[in-house]
């Protein structure tokens, strides 16, 4: 349990670093309303994407969307990080 209870911290940790990316105020509203954790919603709503891609593009469209998202993610880490130093990966 406290394994959980740590990466439920962690995985709400980001949701406040990225709160427009993330739609934590909606996810917040929902936590106050239910009782339950934040991380849940956003867990289910991860879920509910991934399945809903899956099923209209299949396993093929999430590699392309992987090998896109990763690269362009990485791409921006490095251009951020390069503004304040030596990138790292």
């Amino acid at each position: 349990m406290e394994k959980v209870e740590q990466v439920v911290k962690q995985v709400d940790e980001f949701l406040a670093k990225y709160p427009s990316v993330t739609q934590f105020e909606q996810f917040k509203k929902l936590e106050e309303k239910t009782g339950y954790s934040k991380v849940y919603f956003f867990s289910a709503a991860v879920v509910v994407v991934f399945l809903f891609v899956w099923l209209i593009g299949g396993l093929k469209l999430i590699t392309d969307l992987l090998g896109f998202v990763y690269p362009a993610y990485m791409s921006f880490q490095s251009m951020e990080a390069s503004k304040g130093g030596v990138s790292e990966g």
